[in-house]
């Protein structure tokens, strides 16, 4: 080989290592640049909550078996729901969760064989374990309604309860 192919050869070997040791010169810190780490949670923004945390209580007092049969026996269910928040374009919605009465599963069940309570959201009956959608903003008129089986017999002086869960999500 001649003196002008080793000085050819010699710099493309100087070329082959400038190109190597460029990237190493990228890693050095540059003061003109700055390292931002972002991090975060994602949560829900949008919370309903009822005020008060003691169960509702409804007490019907004395019933006439009489009434019974009239309707004449609705009490208001009072609660009071707080919802905040951006629901992102989620509905509210509400369930009565209880046990269906033997005679109507649509009705609550009583400890007493033949008696039920109808549910009505604003005096429209109201199935249990049935979602349904409400304003929060204009928070609907919840009721119960002592309901008598045909040919129930019942005892003067004979009590009787019931129980359910009042449940509320956005869907």
């Amino acid at each position: 080989m001649s003196r002008g192919g080793r000085k050819s050869m010699a710099l493309w070997k100087g070329a082959l290592l400038m190109l190597i040791t460029l990237p190493t010169l990228a890693a050095i810190p540059n003061p003109l640049n700055v390292d931002i780490n972002i991090n975060g949670t994602i949560i829900a923004k949008a919370s309903c909550t009822f005020s008060g945390q003691k169960p509702l209580q409804i007490d019907y007092g004395d019933v006439y078996i009489s009434d019974l049969a009239s309707g004449n026996n609705r009490k208001n269910l009072d609660y009071s729901l707080r919802c905040t928040g951006d629901s992102d374009g989620k509905k509210v919605a509400m369930r009565f969760e209880g046990e269906g009465a033997d005679f109507n599963n649509q009705l609550l069940k009583t400890d007493i064989k033949g008696l039920g309570i109808k549910l009505l959201n604003n005096s429209n009956p109201q199935d249990i374990n049935s979602w349904f959608f409400i304003d929060p903003s204009n928070q609907p008129t919840l009721e119960a309604e002592l309901v008598k089986q045909d040919n129930a017999n019942f005892q003067s002086g004979q009590e009787f309860s019931a129980a359910m869960t009042l449940i509320v999500e956005y869907r």
